[in-house]
């Protein structure tokens, strides 16, 4: 190389450690020069890019805090917490049926029984697994049924085993699977064993519990999981970034809500041998009256079987 080769090898070489310095320590100047023929800014913000996308996604977002904050789903001082970049990205990840079905249950418009009571009387407004009374979209991940929670348990450890292969802090990965394990009946600071030993993670413990239980659920983490991540992998020399664990982990966590939709509507869609597993209930409770009254009466013929097919035939 020649002198001048020599000299800008040199200064892209310095250039380049003064960067990286400067996005590890998190301190760089401004990037409002002044003498720029136009600058555009969108909610505080410099736009380089295509203006027209910055204030759709600004206006996009305005209303949707306000949506959530009216909709009592997350208040608007907490909106600004919940790590949206990511959201967008797993969203997009999905297929077009399912970002529908994430849509209309984080607004509270599927079709569970609270809101199909309200056109067809003959649907109560119960939950078909655990009974429980105003069946709303909130009880998706409530529901106390035994059979719902080992779905959810059997999730968790797989939730686990692709934390630990992403060499997820400990601490925090203890700190999700216990939560979750849970099934929402506390919140996680009052799950920590040891709280000295959690100190640095209180405020994201905090900032979570404000969130909550349904929010976590549906994907929305707070900022604060995906900076201590970030400050993990700059630690312990990991490969990958946090950006690329926290949609592996809102997906995960997406799809962990699905699996509680699709077996409630197991329960009263999916037939087996002629009935679902609700009519399945019915008929054991009919069948352990009966031999609770009368044990003969069962017999009909001499075929000990034929009043269940003919209760089977008029439940099909």
């Amino acid at each position: 190389m020649n002198q001048d080769q020599i000299i800008n090898d040199r200064a892209d070489k310095i250039v380049g450690k003064a960067l990286i310095a400067a996005i590890d320590g998190n301190k760089f100047i401004t990037s409002v020069f002044p003498f720029g023929k136009v600058v555009i800014q969108v909610s505080g913000a410099r736009i380089s890019g295509s203006p027209k996308v910055a204030i759709t996604e600004a206006w996009g977002k305005g209303v949707a805090m306000e949506l959530f904050h009216q909709r009592k789903v997350v208040h608007k001082q907490l909106f600004p917490c919940i790590y949206w970049k990511g959201m967008t990205k797993v969203m997009r990840s999905f297929a077009v049926m399912f970002r529908t079905w994430i849509s209309k249950h984080v607004s509270h418009f599927n079709g569970t029984h609270r809101q199909i009571s309200c056109w067809d009387p003959t649907v109560k407004n119960v939950c078909p697994n655990c009974n429980c009374a105003d069946k709303s979209t909130s009880h998706i991940n409530r529901c106390s049924d035994a059979g719902r929670r080992a779905v959810r348990s059997e999730s968790v450890k797989e939730l686990k085993k692709w934390l630990e292969y992403k060499q997820t802090d400990p601490s925090v990965t203890h700190l999700i699977c216990t939560y979750l394990n849970h099934h929402g009946d506390k919140k996680m600071l009052s799950l920590l064993p040891n709280r000295s030993t959690y100190s640095k993670y209180k405020a994201a413990i905090l900032l979570h519990d404000d969130l909550g239980w349904t929010n976590f659920l549906e994907g929305c983490i707070s900022v604060m999981w995906v900076e201590l991540r970030r400050e993990d992998i700059r630690v312990r020399k990991l490969q990958g970034n946090e950006d690329s664990w926290a949609r592996g982990l809102m997906r995960r966590l997406l799809q962990m809500t699905h699996q509680q939709w699709s077996y409630q509507n197991a329960t009263v869609h999916l037939k087996i041998d002629g009935c679902t597993r609700i009519e399945h209930h019915r008929l054991l409770e009919e069948i352990d009256q009966c031999l609770d009254s009368d044990p003969g009466v069962l017999f009909v013929g001499g075929d000990v079987w034929g009043p269940i097919r003919d209760y089977c035939g008029r439940t099909q």
